[in-house]
C-alpha cells in the first residue's frame, strides 16, 4: 500500500516537473533572446490607466521600445544598461517626461549610468532634472517639493 502511494506521489511530482520545464510559457530571458515585440500586443499598451515601464529601454530592441514610447502616452523608458550613443538617441527622440533613470544595481555600479546621463544631457539642465528626478517623483506621486530645483 505504501509502495503504491509512494509511486503515485513520485509520478505526480515527476509529471509536474516535466510539464513545467518542457511546456512552460516564455520567460523574460527567452523573450529577451528573441523578438519580444511579438509578445507585447499593441492593444495591451492602449490601456490608458496602466503604466508600462520598458526596462533597459528595451535592451537590444531599443528602437522598438522607443517607438512604443513615442506612440503610447502610458509607456515610459528606463534608461539603465544603454550605451552613451543609444542614450543620446533616446534623449533626442523620446518624450522627455517619460524617461526614468535606472542603474541596474547591484550588477552595475550606479556611477556608470549616472555618468552617461550627465554626458548625454550636457547643456540640457531641464532634461537632466526630468530624467534624474522629477519624472520619477511625478510617476510615483511623491511630494512635488522633492523635485524642486535647488
Amino acid at each position: 500500500c505504501y509502495f503504491l502511494y509512494f509511486f503515485c506521489c513520485f509520478f505526480v511530482c515527476f509529471s509536474c516537473v516535466f510539464f513545467f520545464f518542457f511546456f512552460k510559457q516564455k520567460t523574460a530571458y527567452e523573450i529577451y533572446q528573441c523578438d519580444w515585440s511579438s509578445d507585447v500586443c499593441s492593444s495591451d499598451l492602449q490601456c490608458p490607466d496602466t503604466i508600462f515601464i520598458m526596462g533597459h529601454s528595451g535592451a537590444l530592441q531599443m528602437e522598438q521600445a522607443l517607438d512604443y514610447c513615442m506612440k503610447y502616452p502610458n509607456v515610459y523608458l528606463d534608461i539603465s544598461c544603454q550605451s552613451l550613443s543609444c542614450l543620446k538617441i533616446i534623449f533626442e527622440k523620446a518624450p522627455p517626461d517619460r524617461l526614468l533613470f535606472g542603474s541596474d544595481w547591484p550588477w552595475y555600479h550606479q556611477a556608470l549610468p549616472l555618468a552617461k546621463v550627465l554626458l548625454a544631457t550636457q547643456g540640457k539642465p531641464e532634461l537632466r532634472h526630468k530624467v534624474l528626478c522629477s519624472n520619477a517623483i511625478r510617476l510615483l506621486a511623491l511630494d512635488p517639493k522633492l523635485g524642486d530645483k535647488p
